[in-house]
């Protein structure tokens, strides 16, 4: 999988931009500020339907006017895919193939992951973040994952309108069955997932870092000695004094560790890029070993908190992965030097060159 063509119109700084990206490593260079994030951010939301920024859709574009990004893919064997993401003030249209779409549907077109400055959050902040990572994976190996999720999300949410209203414990418990069936479903994708990334993840590991006692663990939202359904009932009492349901994968932790030790405290930022690098790259390789499609990797000011040894070793695993990949730099360091029969895009002021080939 990968962009053939990106294009877009009103975004950001850009009043009209257009590239043409090459199957490998497609290195932007610019100065800061002129633009270089933007067109990660436009690829970004043809993938997911959002800013990895945490921007509102409508910040994206002139005060009262509208923008549009779009872009086609190709994979091999599959004829071209045309996607395309717009926002008016009628609200955000999807679309794909030409036909009005889903977020769902826009995701399963065009698989993107980034790492930029704000992904240490992965390592740093609320299990909501990790378990984000491992439900985008989930999502592009297991068709099932995402109408199990779906039915677990509606019945939490009757259950939880039912707490808030007060209502007693037969009307609340009403949805514990459909609770306990689509939570443990969900709990089953996320833990054969979680398997199936510890071999890829202790090659980019120990490709990107070296030798390290590491562990990834995924704690689910309820006790391991009882089923949800019972956990649910046990814990009715509780739930009904803080009005929500307090059980259930929507609680579940991921838990990326050191030596036994959370990876937060037991890293420098430079080894945590690291990580997180091995992370998307473990994830990339998973989802195109079981689908047969290669994920697009965005690397965002590709040299921050990196010496030379680690730019290094991060250049030859994106090169080692194969995949289309966007890198952004201010200058061309040493590592980026090394590339060959790349696509070189210069962004100045908003505009974006052709490319040529390093």
């Amino acid at each position: 999988m990968l962009f053939t063509r990106v294009s877009g119109q009103n975004f950001r700084l850009f009043r009209k931009f257009e590239l043409s990206p090459v199957p490998g490593i497609n290195l932007v260079l610019g100065a800061n500020a002129a633009g270089k994030t933007t067109l990660l951010e436009a690829i970004y939301a043809l993938g997911r339907g959002r800013s990895f920024r945490g921007a509102a859709p409508e910040l994206a574009g002139p005060e009262r006017s509208g923008w549009v990004v779009q872009g086609e893919l190709a994979s091999p064997g599959r004829p071209m895919t045309r996607v395309g993401l717009g926002w008016s003030v009628e609200g955000l249209q999807i679309r794909v193939d030409q036909a009005d779409r889903t977020l769902q549907d826009l995701a399963r077109a065009s698989a993107v992951e980034v790492l930029e400055p704000d992904s240490h959050r992965l390592l740093d902040d609320g299990p909501v973040y990790r378990r984000r990572y491992l439900d985008w994976g989930v999502f592009h190996v297991e068709h099932r994952f995402y109408p199990a999720w779906r039915r677990f999300q509606r019945a939490q949410k009757q259950r939880n309108q039912a707490l808030r209203d007060g209502l007693d414990r037969v009307a609340v418990e009403a949805w514990n069955d459909e609770i306990a069936a689509a939570g443990e479903e969900v709990q089953a994708y996320r833990e054969e997932h979680v398997r199936e990334l510890q071999a890829p993840l202790r090659k980019e590991i120990g490709a990107l870092l070296g030798p390290l006692d590491w562990s990834l663990d995924l704690r689910r939202g309820w006790s391991v000695e009882h089923g949800l359904a019972e956990v649910l009932r046990s814990h009715y009492e509780t739930d009904r004094r803080r009005g929500t349901t307090m059980s259930g994968p929507h609680r579940a932790e991921l838990k990326l560790r050191l030596a036994g030790h959370s990876a937060k405290h037991h890293a420098s930022r430079g080894q945590q890029k690291m990580l997180i690098a091995a992370l998307l790259l473990s994830q990339a390789r998973l989802i195109r070993e079981r689908t047969g499609r290669e994920p697009i990797l965005l690397l965002d000011d590709f040299p921050a908190e990196l010496g030379p040894g680690f730019q290094d070793a991060l250049m030859a695993a994106l090169q080692r992965y194969g995949g289309q990949c966007f890198v952004t730099s201010i200058e061309r360091t040493a590592a980026l030097e090394k590339l060959e029969n790349n696509a070189l895009f210069h962004v100045e002021h908003g505009a974006v060159s052709a490319a040529s080939l390093v």
